[in-house]
């Protein structure tokens, strides 16, 4: 799931470039919401409260994903500030133990509930 603003929605659909299943919904309330990402960058570690699926359409992304962390200590935004699992320092890694997953267009990685994940484009 991702929020996407009004021009990016208008973009998407003038690319045309978006597979038949996926469709760009105007309400958050719907189930399939779009990231869009023109430039390279990283999203916060975080967690989603609802299983999803990450489909790459172009690029490279690099994705690191960790087990979920105790519900007790989960954040209510989700968002877990200072954790950095692309960081060369492992004093910020969190204490996960972190997986990678390399993406190219076309690739598809599920993302089950509350699973720690943080996203970097590494490339066009």
């Amino acid at each position: 799931k991702a929020h996407c603003g009004d021009s990016v929605s208008a973009r998407l659909k003038s690319l045309d470039i978006l597979p038949a299943y996926l469709q760009i919904k105007r309400s958050a309330s719907q189930k399939s919401i779009v990231f869009f990402n023109e430039r390279s960058g990283q999203c916060d570690t975080h967690f989603d409260r609802d299983s999803s699926a990450l489909y790459l359409v172009s690029g490279f992304k690099e994705v690191k994903i960790a087990r979920p962390m105790r519900s007790v200590d989960r954040p209510e935004d989700g968002i877990l500030h200072g954790i950095d699992p692309f960081s060369e320092d492992e004093k910020i890694h969190g204490g996960f133990t972190w997986e990678t997953v390399m993406m190219y267009p076309g690739a598809v990685i599920f993302l089950p509930k509350f699973w720690v994940h943080c996203v970097k484009s590494v490339g066009h």
